[in-house]
């Protein structure tokens, strides 16, 4: 009588683990370790052995190595192997080895992995994304492995066998290269749909590779199961070439038109709604309490199809040579002067080394499209991307001063910092901008605003406080040329970690210091710190007619001066 399928899995799964536990605990040490280095600081014991390139390698190895050793020992190509008399039955010893590899490999994989998803505000559809991308990369090393070993009868086949094993692995590896060298927000591109080609061929090869296994292992067709799995690796190629759909591209975010309005012309004292001014001839209604507009482009409409923005159009956000990612000017300041007393006083320059702070006299903006003072252009259009201030954190300066922090902002992204440290006679913040999110989902709710082909990435302001002296001072937290820098990583996993740093510099206070007797101590204790995020809004069309234009350019009279 034979046992049930169950028992006689369980029973396989038991030997397994008796002959391979010494690889499987040298396994689970090696990803923990593993985990450890990648997440280390620059100051970690092992942050000198550069190991990066070698650890994708040598997990690789011991992930074949284990599911090598699984499948030769029973391998169906053997004639000699006495598993084919054994009353087991081959689908239980495939099911037995696939229980053993997928909890022994799979498993351990991702239970550790995971421990650096938490702490980012995953949803449930983030988390299995995440462990899917993980499970499929891992099923398809195992796969792949299982696969060609169980084909090889003989020493000549193991040989030729490799040899095939490497042309898999360099397609897959091609493949992974190909998508990790894509941008992780990248706009409705062919680029986008060649991820996504690459996540189908990815799944289509898992898929086939466990078939194939299947076939050459329950029942012993070795030359279908060849066939499969050369035609599961070779497919991915194709399937990248030819895949059209884009499912990983977030939708852009527009804002309600219906809300604002324009006010053109010197501003009437009576107004009680006079607008957030762009110029003083050039306002704009309807924006909500801590909501900025910036000015994506200024320029005239032309008859034809003629492309716009034109060249030489105006934007508040012009493209960035200097290799900083700031962004944020003088309004978005602006709008956290209500949320402080009256009375504060507010350090006017912007601290985000000295990229872009103010904006253009509206005479002196549009001189580049040299526009016929005796010809206004009957239409023009205004594109503004709007972002709301909104608080993340307010906190004793002393905690940015002495500990790290971590600050969520929305699932996938957080603000790290670390305590400042002394720099050239100042003080220095690194901290980061830090993303973990999976491909095969968007990244983000909404495609960010791109100006000059320049995304408008996540901006923050880091504002200290002193309430006894009642002055206030904003630091842009734009991603910098020191500290991090910025840092994208993408394994085979379709996962993507991202670092952008930032390092703001604060000089103490010392002339207060000898005026106020104070000592730098009482300072760092006096003030407190709040941390501000520029969220998107979306971005909005207004047009202005040439009769509007007109009085937009029209130099306001200089008030006159009371005796």
């Amino acid at each position: 009588m034979t046992a049930a399928l169950p028992f006689r899995i369980t029973h396989q799964f038991r030997t397994e683990w008796r002959h391979h536990r010494g690889w499987i605990i040298a396994w689970i040490l090696w990803v923990i370790l593993r985990w450890l280095y990648l997440h280390q600081d620059e100051d970690g014991t092992f942050a000198y052995l550069y190991l990066v390139d070698l650890i994708p390698l040598i997990t690789i190895l011991m992930a074949v190595t284990v599911a090598w050793l699984c499948v030769r020992s029973d391998s169906p190509s053997n004639t000699d192997c006495a598993t084919l008399t054994r009353p087991i039955g081959q689908t239980a010893l495939w099911l037995g080895k696939l229980a053993f590899l997928a909890c022994g490999v799979v498993l351990p994989l991702v239970m550790v992995e995971s421990t650096g998803w938490v702490g980012f505000q995953h949803g449930l559809a983030a988390w299995l994304a995440l462990s899917s991308g993980w499970i499929f990369s891992a099923a398809l090393v195992v796969g792949i492995t299982g696969a060609l070993t169980a084909l090889a009868s003989n020493t000549r086949q193991v040989i030729a066998i490799a040899v095939l094993g490497v042309l898999g692995a360099g397609i897959w590896l091609t493949l992974g290269f190909t998508m990790g060298s894509t941008p992780v927000d990248p706009k409705a591109t062919p680029d986008s749909a060649r991820i996504c080609g690459g996540i189908i061929a990815s799944v289509i090869a898992c898929v086939g590779v466990f078939i194939a296994w299947w076939t050459a292992t329950v029942p012993r067709r070795r030359a279908w199961a060849a066939a499969l799995l050369l035609l599961s690796l070779l497919q991915a190629p194709l399937v990248m070439a030819m895949w059209k759909t884009d499912w990983i591209t977030p939708p852009t975010l527009a804002y309600p038109a219906a809300k604002l309005g324009v006010k053109v012309g010197k501003a009437d004292p009576a107004d009680k709604t006079p607008g957030r001014s762009l110029w003083p001839t050039l306002r704009i209604t309807g924006l909500g309490k801590d909501e900025v507009a910036s000015i994506i482009d200024l320029a005239p409409m032309s008859e034809n199809d003629t492309p716009w923005p034109p060249l030489g159009s105006y934007t508040d956000l012009p493209e960035n040579k200097r290799g900083f990612d700031s962004w944020m000017h003088r309004d978005h300041v602006r709008a956290l002067l209500k949320h402080s007393p009256p009375t504060t006083l507010w350090q006017d320059y912007l601290n985000n080394d000295g990229y872009y702070s103010g904006r253009q006299k509206i005479q002196e903006a549009i001189k580049p499209l040299r526009l016929d003072p005796k010809a206004m252009p009957a239409r023009w259009r205004l594109r503004l991307a709007v972002h709301e201030m909104r608080r993340v954190t307010s906190v004793p300066f002393k905690q940015f001063w002495t500990q790290n922090n971590t600050f969520p902002i929305r699932p996938g992204l957080r603000v790290e910092t670390r305590p400042f440290v002394p720099s050239n006679g100042a003080w220095e913040l690194n901290g980061r901008l830090y993303r973990v999110h999976s491909l095969l989902l968007p990244p983000r709710p909404n495609l960010p605003a791109i100006s000059r082909g320049q995304t408008l990435a996540d901006a923050f302001f880091l504002v200290l406080e002193d309430p006894e002296l009642h002055e206030n001072a904003a630091y842009d937290l734009g991603p910098g040329q020191r500290g991090y820098m910025q840092n994208r990583q993408q394994n085979f996993a379709f996962q993507v970690e991202e670092s952008q740093g930032f390092n703001p510099r604060l000089w103490p206070p010392r002339v207060q210091h000898l005026i106020l007797k104070t000592k730098h101590e009482d300072w760092v204790n006096r003030l407190n710190a709040s941390l501000w995020h520029a969220e998107e809004r979306g971005t909005v069309d207004l047009e202005l007619s040439a009769k509007q234009m007109a009085q937009v350019l029209a130099e306001p009279k200089p008030e006159p001066k009371k005796p």
